[in-house]
């Protein structure tokens, strides 16, 4: 383990880690904070933002961040860890939320507070957007290795299975809940490429997704108490670990848990846990 990061000054919306470069989205703050993961020293500091969301990294020092304006338009801006500064701004319709990445696209989620049903499709190379109506609301987005991106609503117990090269449907996967906890606002899902399974939180377990069958392969029964802020899963070690949300006010913490659900052990972290990814997955 190591310390916390302090002195962010500012609620912590997501984070996202790329080559040992840690990314965290400062809400409140409006900026994104770059630091290396090993020292935890700030690297750069990036400012211009309304209330940065969530962020998917690529592996060149760039960061495409979902922008939330209730004063103005929205935008996925493209931050440059290398500058220091914004360099593109794309404006998109509705409240975006979730992001991710396939080889070619930036896809993201347009449906938080129940604005859209829109995904947003932005070329990676032009920068050119589209959108794409999936029926349902949707408040996060995630690409497996196979460059499918699964899209989770928090209106439909169901997964939207999108051709990440194309956006074109290729499936709805039926679920045993819908995709979202009474918290509303942390991370829905997380995908593990070496487990090749998507975790999705919801209010009655973590539902596991095998995404190269594309199909549910079981609720887990985390033993709930509060609401889930977070869930993330370490293929080496076939751990999950869950992050729980007592109150807005108290600190929460992260439990963690065997496959088949059994808790393991448990750590405090701090108020309204919303985000966790793992650095390394080791045996």
């Amino acid at each position: 383990s190591s310390p916390a990061i302090a002195g962010l000054n500012s609620i912590v919306q997501s984070i996202a880690l790329q080559n040992d470069r840690l990314y965290i989205a400062a809400n409140t703050g409006a900026r994104i904070d770059v630091f290396d993961a090993e020292t935890q020293t700030q690297q750069q500091q990036i400012t211009g933002f309304s209330g940065p969301r969530y962020l998917a990294a690529t592996g060149d020092g760039r960061a495409y961040v979902t922008d939330q304006s209730f004063s103005g338009p929205s935008f996925v801006r493209v931050a440059d860890v290398g500058a220091g500064a914004i360099t593109d701004s794309i404006e998109v319709p509705g409240s975006p939320e979730g992001v991710t990445l396939t080889e070619t696209n930036v896809y993201a989620a347009l449906g938080a507070f129940g604005d859209t049903t829109l995904v947003s499709q932005i070329d990676r190379s032009s920068q050119a957007p589209a959108t794409i109506d999936v029926g349902c609301r949707p408040r996060y987005v995630v690409a497996d290795q196979e460059d499918e991106v699964f899209v989770l609503c928090g209106n439909a117990p169901e997964a939207v299975i999108l051709d990440g090269p194309t956006g074109n449907e290729q499936a709805r996967v039926a679920l045993p809940d819908t995709a979202e906890t009474s918290f509303g606002v942390g991370q829905t899902a997380s995908f593990s490429a070496g487990a090749e399974e998507l975790h999705i939180a919801t209010d009655t377990g973590i539902i596991r997704l095998d995404t190269e069958q594309n199909a549910v392969t079981t609720t887990i029964d985390v033993q709930q108490a509060g609401s889930i802020g977070a869930v993330s899963y370490d293929a080496n070690r076939q751990e999950l670990y869950v992050a729980r949300i007592p109150s807005f006010t108290d600190r929460g913490s992260v439990t963690i848990h065997e496959r088949d659900g059994e808790k393991t052990d448990s750590f405090q972290v701090g108020v309204a846990p919303a985000y966790i990814t793992v650095r390394r997955e080791q045996p």
